[in-house]
């Protein structure tokens, strides 16, 4: 008997049950009755161009995501013991190791979320913290710091800015950007950056208005932000003139 493989459409043979005399005598053996490809290459590429939801039917994939996720919930699942955390994470490490996610390698990659998707997500996370407290803690426990930090600039963060950077200053700062950020944040809370890092030098061309968000941007790439702010300073003041 011939049926035609599901995946590269070339006929493949099933096998009947020869012996006569058997009440099953010309049928499809046991082993072939659900036989859909010719090989198990042919198996493979189709599952990677069929979603496992398709395979098995959206009812069945949703009841299979539910009973997965009522056996696994809470303390139910195995990686709640430390010791099997610790496994999963080194074997993961291991594992990204050698087969880096980036560039082109990642699945992702030249793909968008849509609108739709955006929109749930923003609506499921409303109100939800990402970290419980006792992570946050834990995680600030251990970040490097001083030396160790990878932000380390020789400690220019202890020392003291010029007397002229006072908040008088800075409230001219921010009425002079219109108390907006470069971002188009409209915000009372924003912080006066030194667009060239030094904190001695509190020109007003040397200072610009940043929200909390940009002026941690400022830490990395310090070169390309002072020449971007420089640009857009020396515009907001030809514009002036």
């Amino acid at each position: 008997m011939i049926r035609k493989c599901e995946n590269c459409g070339d006929d493949m043979e099933l096998k009947i049950v020869g012996k006569k005399g058997s009440k099953n005598y010309g049928k499809i053996i046991v082993q072939h009755k659900n036989k859909k490809f010719c090989s198990r290459n042919c198996q493979i590429e189709w599952q990677k161009k069929v979603s496992w939801e398709e395979r098995v039917g959206k009812d069945v994939a949703n009841r299979i995501r539910l009973e997965t996720s009522e056996r696994v919930k809470g303390e139910k699942n195995p990686s709640c013991d430390s010791e099997t955390a610790k496994k999963i994470s080194e074997s993961l490490k291991n594992y990204l190791k050698e087969n880096p996610r980036y560039g082109e390698k990642n699945s992702f990659y030249g793909k968008t979320h849509t609108e739709e998707y955006k929109k749930w997500a923003k609506e499921s996370r409303k109100g939800k913290m990402l970290l419980t407290e006792e992570q946050v803690q834990k995680k600030l426990e251990n970040q490097p710091r001083g030396e160790k930090s990878h932000f380390w600039k020789g400690g220019t963060s202890f020392e003291p800015y010029s007397p002229d950077f006072n908040n008088h200053l800075k409230r001219k700062i921010k009425n002079r950007d219109n108390y907006t950020c470069i971002c188009g944040k409209k915000t009372q809370k924003l912080a006066i950056h030194h667009i060239d890092y030094d904190k001695i030098n509190s020109n007003e061309k040397n200072l610009i208005s940043l929200c909390y968000s940009c002026h941690g941007k400022t830490n990395t790439n310090r070169k390309q932000w002072s020449i971007f702010f420089v640009s857009l300073i020396n515009e907001k003041y030809d514009n002036m003139t």
